[in-house]
């Protein structure tokens, strides 16, 4: 629409008085004196209209609008209206919610649901921390930052179902601090200045999250820590009587739920006494998606020795060249497997000879020690044929306690006067059913 210019009327002071203008018509003065540029407004019901400023005032006006120089902060109640404003704009999805904080100016948007990076099948936002005092132990739950949890600062752990039969996920917040206390003189199965881990795992008890803790490892057995599993768990009862391993201990006992793992402290050189939480864990782990559960393999080594060796050395331990291996285990913590297989013959004046399995400087996976006798993994028998070879297989869980390269081999000894031949018979003829061997090692380290 185009706009049209309009001339204002124009009368003197006493016509303005005289005169009874339209309700609204603007009346400009022209006396010459000090009522000159007055704009007056008609009443339009008695004569004379009301006078709103003079000329003058309205240019100041004019100009003062027209140079204004005024910032949001100076006009109040600013800020309060646009954030109502936009609280009023957004509209909450499916899933999602939007909770506005009046008096803060905050706006929160969640997410709930089976949307969203929370009801993934891993642990969001959750980091574990752990403390010592009075030679207890405290185990908690913090922020992936190492925050205390909130209502705005949560985690969240997902459960399978308690129902062997049902694959759902099932997603638990945990909106405050939460923790786990291992009584003083509780050993979990610990032995004085051996090296250990307790893994932390929270069961879902119908949706209240516990916090429960099992040491895996008891000796050379492992229990089978699954990440999603359903288990029972034992109180452990403030008296410092938690002294099993393999057994769940939470602050209240559990009957058949089901569990998450989220991570694990470990003592890379153990407690000085078992029970006595005087040192705080040398490493704190909490669980992703692709880490590996006790029972787990981590790294192998192998050695496979395919040349012959012989050898007349009597009376001493003596290496059998070619067949040794070497391990860096990734946690002193951990359980080594220990396979061998040698192939060979003694010789055939009734000599016998035995064969050892050493990690570095000790002998392992033998018998149990009697005098002079030698703690062995087998020995060739004594025959008189040249061509009688044989085998000797052994398995041995070691720990080493150690996350210092080490290394296995296997050792002979000789009756005086006598050969081994390994990788072949003593006689050694050279005609096709004659057999090349081959003997190995391999080194499998477990997750405990």
């Amino acid at each position: 629409m185009a706009w049209r210019r309009r001339n204002l009327a124009r009368a003197t002071s006493a016509q303005i008085a005289a005169t009874a203008y339209a309700l609204g018509e603007p009346i400009v003065n022209k006396d010459a004196g000090a009522e000159k540029g007055r704009l007056s407004i008609g009443d339009g019901v008695t004569a004379g209209g009301k006078p709103l400023a003079f000329k003058a005032e309205v240019d100041a006006v004019s100009d003062a609008f027209t140079g204004h120089d005024h910032v949001p902060g100076d006009i109040t109640g600013l800020d309060e209206y646009l954030q109502d404003l936009v609280a009023a704009m957004l509209e909450a999805g499916s899933n999602v919610t939007l909770t506005y904080n009046d008096a803060t100016g905050k706006l929160e948007i969640a997410a709930a649901g089976s949307a969203g990076a929370s009801r993934i099948g891993a642990l969001v936002n959750l980091g574990l921390s752990a403390s010592v005092g009075s030679n207890a132990l405290t185990i908690s739950l913090v922020s992936a930052d190492g925050s205390a949890l909130s209502g705005i600062n949560k985690a969240t752990i997902p459960f399978r179902s308690a129902t062997a039969a049902s694959g759902v996920l099932t997603h638990v917040d945990v909106t405050a601090p939460l923790s786990l206390t291992i009584s003083a003189g509780s050993t979990l199965g610990f032995a004085n200045g051996v090296p250990g881990k307790l893994w932390v795992v929270a069961f879902n008890d119908g949706g209240t999250v516990r916090l429960a803790a099992i040491n895996c490892r008891s000796g050379q057995a492992i229990f089978p820590l699954g990440a999603f599993g359903v288990a029972s768990s034992t109180a452990e009862g403030g008296a410092g009587a938690a002294d099993s391993a393999h057994v769940f201990y939470s602050a209240a006992a559990v009957a058949a739920k089901s569990f998450a793992v989220l991570g694990y402290l470990e003592w890379p050189t153990g407690l000085a006494t078992a029970g006595q939480w005087s040192a705080a864990p040398g490493r704190v782990h909490t669980q992703q998606l692709a880490d590996p559960l006790p029972g787990h393999i981590v790294q192998t080594q192998h050695v496979l020795k395919t040349d012959t060796f012989t050898s007349s050395t009597a009376g001493v331990l003596t290496d059998v060249t070619g067949l040794s291996v070497s391990i860096t285990p990734t946690s002193a913590a951990n359980l080594i497997k220990v396979s061998t297989h040698v192939v060979g013959q003694g010789d055939t004046t009734a000599n016998l000879s035995t064969l050892v399995l050493r990690r570095d400087s000790a002998n392992i996976g033998g018998g149990a020690a009697a005098g002079a006798r030698t703690p062995a993994i087998g020995a060739f028998p004594r025959v008189a044929d040249g061509r009688s070879i044989s085998s000797v297989v052994s398995t041995v869980w070691d720990a080493p306690g150690t996350t210092a390269a080490t290394t296995y081999k296997v050792q002979f000894v000789l009756q005086t006067g006598g050969t081994i031949a390994i990788n072949r018979t003593w006689s050694n003829p050279d005609v096709i059913e004659e057999p090349r061997t081959s003997s190995g090692i391999t080194l499998e380290e477990y997750v405990s």
